[in-house]
């Protein structure tokens, strides 16, 4: 029987043994409802049948690699388990391989193992999503996961009763990554321009537009909009103070750090009950858990720690290998966030400097191109003003038109928007910047006229990723695309009607294709 560790006592060092134990368990979970879901819009997203078929993807690019590295060593430049197959079977392999490994981090079981063959498969799947995985939080668990490679044991079978104390640059590394993501988001809200030279954030304006322009609000984003104006600039001021200063506490004494992660659960939390941001706030929240150390534990969690431990043999070995990788990453954090403060000046100086010194710059390239462990961070640099959403129809005579309809994007006025968290809807996501674009420069990206084209040939997987086909029998031969406005309606016009959305139509956008023209 191990004796029971004492740990209450807030004179001794801080040690991580229990946080660290539930930290692997906890990025399981998330690990995995980030896999199921998008598993379940493979076929429509990404399949043979899909809207971006992975398997022409990789055809393209093997034959770039090859014609640019007549080597053929293709996974050296690009790591991804697709350059040899990204069939359908392939594809449902790596889900399948990687929910595996998931599950035995979940349980402990040779953790070393399974996060790399969960960074390598959601990093080759990643790539496969192409405009579908473009998010930032995609990256950031690409990230994460490479990273707890340093952090984790390097055991065979981990549980709590022998599990160590982590290494301390492997528990930096995590903690750098969530404080860079939080600092450079603050960073980039305080230096990005609109068009007309407004700054939102600046004149804390930001959440008069956000709950009702946000790509998929909640049903609760209408009350939160209509709160009392001095509630929304004191949130302001204070997701400020969390993303700009309370990154810092994460490497302060107790008392201080325990206020930073108090205060980072508490934004991440609002943010959830705000909007649908996938895995995102999960895997933030997440981030903070090596940063509660046992001297913080109530007493019913320290009674499961144990002084006693088997030694742990590999340390030495993870040491030697956790150094360099981290003297590499922390330097590229460094530059990051450099010229996330400094002016475009600054950056331009940093970056012939990287181009006067070729070696330096391949090594950053590597970590961030090919590997994604390291990534720069910058969520919503600029607060969209207006919502246009793309209204699609189709027809076989363009004369009577059926409205598609999608499971979670608002169409219908009076229905109140879905919470969906942890679940990515890539698609509905997709239409958001989709429509943005589309009021910008009048033109629609590769993706959705493919996207038209699978709809036109009655693609099942890809209907499947609506919520309600109109042709369910014979295919459209025409497709019509209006862009509104899309508001949230006043407590008195809801009262009235019943609805939560009002919509403009912006005449000028409105375009029709032929199936038939479609290439």
């Amino acid at each position: 029987m191990h004796k029971c560790l004492r740990v209450k006592n807030s004179s001794t060092p801080s040690t991580y043994v229990f946080s660290s134990w539930l930290y692997l368990r906890v990025l399981a979970v998330v690990i995995l409802m980030a896999v199921v879901s998008y598993w379940s819009q493979m076929d429509g997203l990404i399949g043979s049948k899909g809207i971006m078929p992975a398997e022409k993807t990789f055809q393209a690019l093997n034959s770039n690699l090859q014609s640019r590295y007549p080597d053929n060593n293709l996974f050296w430049h690009i790591p991804n388990i697709f350059i040899w197959s990204a069939s359908d079977a392939a594809l449902n392999s790596a889900f399948m391989l990687c929910t595996a490994a998931g599950v035995l981090l979940l349980f402990g079981i040779c953790p070393l193992l399974s996060l790399f063959l969960v960074w390598i498969t959601y990093l080759s799947l990643m790539q496969a999503g192409q405009q579908f995985l473009s998010f930032q939080w995609d990256v950031l668990l690409v990230q994460t996961v490479f990273l707890t490679l340093f952090f984790a044991p390097w055991k065979v079978r981990d549980s709590l009763e022998d599990h160590p104390e982590p290494l301390f640059l492997g528990r930096l590394l995590i903690g750098l990554t969530l404080a860079c993501l939080m600092f450079q988001s603050g960073m980039v809200k305080l230096q990005s321009f609109d068009y007309d030279g407004s700054n939102t954030w600046r004149s804390l304006t930001a959440l008069d537009y956000h709950y009702w322009t946000q790509p998929l609000p909640v049903a609760f984003s209408w009350y939160l909009h209509h709160l009392p104006n001095w509630i929304q600039k004191l949130s302001l001021v204070t997701m400020m103070i969390v993303e700009l200063i309370f990154p810092f506490l994460l490497f302060s004494p107790r008392k201080l750090r325990n206020l930073a992660i108090g205060g980072q659960f508490l934004l991440q939390l609002m943010i959830i009950l705000s909007g649908n941001y996938g895995f995102f706030n999960l895997l933030t929240m997440t981030l903070c858990i090596p940063f509660i150390d046992d001297q913080s534990l109530p007493k019913w969690v320290a009674g499961f720690l144990y002084e006693n431990k088997p030694r742990y043999y590999f340390r030495k070995v993870q040491s030697f290998f956790t150094v360099p990788i981290a003297v590499i990453i922390i330097s590229i954090l460094f530059i990051n966030n450099w010229t996330s403060i400094y002016s475009n000046t600054e950056i331009n100086k940093a970056e012939k400097w990287l181009n006067d010194h070729s070696l330096v710059s391949s090594v950053k390239d590597f970590f961030t191109v090919k590997l994604h462990a390291v990534n720069s961070y910058g969520l919503f640099r600029v607060m969209t003003k207006a919502r246009p959403e793309i209204v699609l129809y189709g027809s076989t005579d363009q004369k009577n038109w059926q409205k598609y309809i999608f499971k979670y994007k608002p169409v219908a006025l009076g229905a109140a928007p879905a919470w969906i968290v942890p679940h990515m809807p890539r698609l509905d996501w997709q239409m958001w910047f989709e429509a943005l674009q589309y009021e910008r420069s009048k033109e629609v990206s590769y993706w959705f006229v493919s996207f038209l084209k699978t709809l036109s040939q009655g693609r099942e997987p890809v209907i499947d990723l609506l919520d309600y086909n109109p042709f369910p029998n014979v295919a459209p031969k025409y497709f019509k695309i209006e862009l509104h406005h899309y508001t949230f309606t006043s407590p008195v016009e809801r009262v009235h009607s019943g609805n939560i959305w009002k919509q403009e139509l912006l005449t000028d956008y409105t375009a029709t294709i032929a199936a038939a023209d479609i290439k």
